[in-house]
C-alpha cells in the first residue's frame, strides 16, 4: 500500500510540475490536458484521475503555496490597529498573484465560481475561520464591541477585499491604488464597531 501511495503521488507530481510548466509557457487557455499528460509522460485518461479539468490543476497546484500564504501572513501580522492587521493578511494575496496576474485570473474565478463538489469551497471557508479568530482576538483586546456577529463580519470584510480584488484583476481599479483603497474599506467597515466607534 506505501509503495502504490509513493507511485501515486509521484505520478500527481509530474502531473502538476508539467501542468505548471506549461501554463507558464503557452498560457492557461492555451494549454491542453493533451499536452499536460504528454509532458507528464501518462495517458490523458490517466490524467482525469487525477483532476476532471485544467482550473482544478490549477487549484492543486497552488493549494499548498495558498495555504504557506496565509499562514506566513498570521505569523507576521504587525502590531497594529485591527484594519491594518487584516490590510497586511489581504495583501500577502495581493503580493502572490502579482506574481502571474493571468493564473491569479483564473484561480480566482474558480475560488468564486466552484464547481460541484471542488475543494475550492472548503479553502475559502477554512480562511473566514481564521479571519474570524483574528476578529475574535481583536474583540477580547477590546477593539471591537462584544457581542458582534463575527462570521458575518469576517464574510463582509472579505467582500470587501474581493471586490477590490476583481477590480484590480479586470483592470478597473489600478495597483497602485488598490492597497489604500483597500485600507480605506476595511477601516469605514469597522468604524462604529469599536468601543469608541472608530476603527484606527
Amino acid at each position: 500500500m506505501g509503495l502504490r501511495e509513493d507511485h501515486r503521488r509521484d505520478k500527481e507530481q509530474r502531473i502538476l510540475a508539467a501542468a505548471e510548466s506549461l501554463f507558464h509557457e503557452r498560457g492557461f487557455e492555451a494549454t491542453t490536458t493533451r499536452e499536460i499528460a504528454q509532458r507528464a509522460e501518462i495517458a490523458t485518461g490517466t490524467l482525469f484521475l487525477y483532476a476532471k479539468n485544467k482550473e482544478e490543476l490549477l487549484l492543486l497546484i497552488w493549494r499548498d503555496r495558498i495555504e504557506a500564504v496565509v499562514e506566513q501572513a498570521f505569523a507576521k501580522l504587525p502590531a497594529a490597529p485591527l484594519p491594518q492587521q487584516i490590510a497586511a493578511i489581504f495583501s500577502a494575496f495581493l503580493d502572490f498573484y502579482a506574481k502571474d496576474v493571468a493564473l491569479a485570473r483564473v484561480y480566482v474565478r474558480e475560488l468564486l465560481f466552484p464547481g460541484e463538489k471542488s475543494e475550492s469551497t472548503s479553502y475559502t471557508f477554512a480562511f473566514l475561520q481564521r479571519l474570524q479568530q483574528l476578529l475574535e482576538e481583536a474583540e477580547r483586546r477590546t477593539e471591537l464591541q462584544p457581542d458582534l456577529p463575527l462570521p458575518l463580519l469576517s464574510a463582509n470584510l472579505f467582500g470587501s477585499y474581493v471586490m477590490l480584488l476583481i477590480g484590480w484583476l479586470n483592470g478597473s481599479v489600478p495597483e497602485d491604488q488598490l492597497r489604500p483603497l483597500l485600507l480605506a474599506s476595511l477601516e469605514l467597515q469597522l468604524q462604529g464597531l469599536t468601543p469608541h466607534g472608530a476603527a484606527r
